[in-house]
C-alpha cells in the first residue's frame, strides 16, 4: 500500500485535473506579466475535522546547544554529522553508534573554539585572532555553509565537513577602519572556495543617515588576499540599489544569485571571481526577497526564491550557454493560492525540493498545510491534511527522492513570538509527512511556540528539528 501511494504521488496530473493550474509565462527574465494561480480543487475537503494521528510515537533524541534563535540546522552527506548554529554559539555533533556526539563547539565571535576529546574533556583550538583582525568580521552572530553541507564557515574557521579527519582553517579578514559595515546574509560556495556576504557600507565618521552602499563581497577562502569588495565603489559588479538579503550560488560554483528588499533578484557570473558578470535581473517578486535556492542537481540547476510577505514561490530555469558561457533564467511557474472568500493569496514561507528538482513541498501559512508539486506539469499533486490553526511553515526539508518531509512550525503572527503558556495558543510542532499516502509518519509538540528549523538526511531515515535550547533528533 506504501509504495502504490507513493506512485500514486508520482503520477503527474494533467491539464484535465486541474484547469486552473499554474502556467509558465513563456516569458524571459525581464517580463513582468503574472502567472495564473494554483487553485486546488481539494482544499475544501481539509478545512475541517481533527488533526490526523501519527503513525509513529517515536521518543526524541535530545541534544542540547545554549542558544536560541537556530537558524542554521543540517545534515552533511550520509548523516554522518549534524551541525547546528544560533547567534552567538554553533555546534557539531558526529554520528556514534544510535546516537550523536559532540564534536565542536565554538563562539561565533572568533575567540573561543573548543574540541571534545574521547574522554569527555575538550581542548581549545587555534589561537585567539590578532589585533590587526577585525573580529566583527568574522561575520559575528552569522554563518554560512554550502548548499551541499559540505562546508561551514563560523566564527571566523571554515570546515571541511565531507573529510572527517580535517582540522578547520582560521578565516583572518582585515580590519579597515574607513568603513562601517554590517553584514546580513553570508553563503560558501560548493567546492568551499568563495564566500558570498551581502553587506552594507558607510564610511566612518560621516553623518548618521547616509545612503549605504548595498552590495555582495566574495572573499576567497583559499587564498585571503584576494578580496572583491564591490560595495566599496560605485560602480562595483555585485551591487543592489537596496539591501541583499537572500544569496546562493549555483550547484556548479559559476554563478552568484541575489535578492534584495524590493524584490529584484540580480544573476552574476562568477567564472572569474575577480572581475564578476551581471547577466541580468529577475522580476517576479514585489516583495523583500527571502529566500534563494537550487536544487542539489547541477545538471539541472533549478531555481526557486520566495519573498517574505508569502506572496509566491517562483521557479526558474536555467537556459542553455551562450557562446561566452553566460547562463540566464527564464520563469518556469508561480506556485500560489487564492482565498476564495478574501481573494486573497499566499505563496508559502518555506519550501525544499527533492535531489531533482520535479518535485517541491511548499508550506501555506492560510490554510496551515503542505502542498506537493510536479514542477514539471506545473501541478500540484498532493496536500497534506489541515494541521491545527495560526501557524507559520518555518522550515521545510524534503529527502533527495521526494518520499519524506518534514516540517517546523511556529505559532504567531508574521515574525512575531508568542507565549503558548501566557496566551493560550499552541505550541510548535514538527510533522514529518509520506506525501505519497498522504499521512503523517510522525508528530512532535514542542516546548514553546516556535520550531525554528528542522533538517532530514537525503536518505529520509533521520530527522532534526530545533527549539530554544534543543536539537530534537529522530531515525526512522
Amino acid at each position: 500500500a506504501g509504495i502504490a501511494g507513493a506512485l500514486a504521488w508520482f503520477r503527474p496530473w494533467k491539464s484535465t485535473d486541474n484547469p486552473r493550474q499554474s502556467v509558465s509565462s513563456g516569458s524571459n527574465s525581464q517580463s513582468t506579466s503574472q502567472a495564473v494561480p494554483v487553485v486546488h480543487a481539494a482544499q475544501a475537503s481539509h478545512e475541517s475535522g481533527p488533526e490526523p494521528e501519527p503513525i509513529m510515537n517515536l521518543a526524541p533524541g535530545r541534544l542540547t546547544i545554549n542558544d536560541t534563535e537556530i537558524e542554521c540546522l543540517f545534515f552533511t552527506e550520509g548523516g554522518t554529522r549534524l551541525v547546528a548554529c544560533g547567534k552567538t554559539i554553533a555546534k557539531i555533533w558526529k554520528a556514534e553508534g544510535d546516537g550523536f556526539a559532540e564534536e565542536i563547539e565554538m563562539r561565533l565571535d572568533g575567540k573561543s573554539m573548543l574540541k571534545m576529546l574521547p574522554d569527555g574533556t575538550s581542548m581549545q583550538i587555534g589561537d585567539p585572532p590578532p589585533h590587526t583582525v577585525d573580529v566583527s568580521a568574522t561575520l559575528e552572530g552569522k554563518v554560512g555553509w554550502s548548499a551541499n553541507h559540505r562546508f561551514l564557515l563560523a566564527g571566523g574557521w571554515l570546515f571541511n565537513l565531507a573529510v572527517p579527519a580535517s582540522e578547520p582553517v582560521q578565516i583572518q579578514m582585515r580590519k579597515e577602519p574607513q568603513w562601517n559595515r554590517k553584514r546580513h546574509v553570508v553563503t560558501v560556495s560548493p567546492d568551499g572556495n568563495l564566500a558570498a556576504i551581502a553587506e552594507t557600507l558607510t564610511p566612518a565618521g560621516e553623518a548618521t543617515g547616509a545612503a549605504p552602499n548595498c552590495g555582495a563581497t566574495l572573499m576567497s577562502l583559499r587564498d585571503q588576499s584576494v578580496w572583491i569588495r564591490p560595495t566599496v565603489i560605485d560602480t562595483g559588479p555585485i551591487r543592489h540599489t537596496g539591501k541583499i538579503s537572500a544569496v546562493a550560488f549555483s550547484p556548479d560554483g559559476t554563478q552568484l544569485i541575489t535578492g534584495d528588499t524590493a524584490g529584484l533578484i540580480g544573476v552574476w557570473d562568477i567564472t572569474k571571481p575577480t572581475a564578476p558578470e551581471h547577466i541580468g535581473w529577475l522580476q517576479k517578486h514585489e516583495k523583500p526577497i527571502h529566500r534563494i535556492f537550487f536544487c542539489n542537481d547541477a545538471k539541472v540547476g533549478r531555481l526557486c526564491t520566495q519573498d517574505w510577505d508569502e506572496n509566491q514561490t517562483v521557479i526558474w530555469d536555467p537556459q542553455p550557454r551562450t557562446t561566452g558561457g553566460r547562463r540566464k533564467y527564464l520563469h518556469r511557474c508561480s506556485f500560489f493560492h487564492e482565498d476564495p472568500r478574501t481573494h486573497e493569496h499566499t505563496g508559502g514561507y518555506s519550501a525544499a525540493f527533492d535531489a531533482t528538482g520535479s518535485r517541491l513541498a511548499v508550506g501555506y501559512s492560510q490554510n496551515n498545510r503542505l502542498f506537493y508539486y510536479d514542477v514539471l506539469e506545473k501541478s500540484e499533486v498532493g496536500q497534506s491534511p489541515r494541521s491545527g490553526s495560526g501557524f507559520r511553515y518555518n522550515s521545510t526539508a524534503m529527502s533527495a527522492d521526494g518520499r519524506r518531509v518534514v516540517v517546523g512550525t511556529h505559532v504567531g503572527v508574521g515574525s512575531q513570538i508568542v507565549n503558548p503558556y501566557e496566551d493560550n495558543k499552541e505550541f510548535g510542532k514538527v510533522y514529518v509527512w509520506e506525501p505519497g499516502n498522504p499521512r503523517l509518519l510522525l508528530k512532535h509538540v514542542g516546548n514553546t511556540g516556535t520550531i525554528w528549523t528542522v533538517a532530514i538526511t537525503p536518505d529520509g531515515r533521520r530527522i532534526a528539528a530545533v527549539e530554544d535550547y534543543s536539537v530534537y533528533w529522530w531515525e526512522i
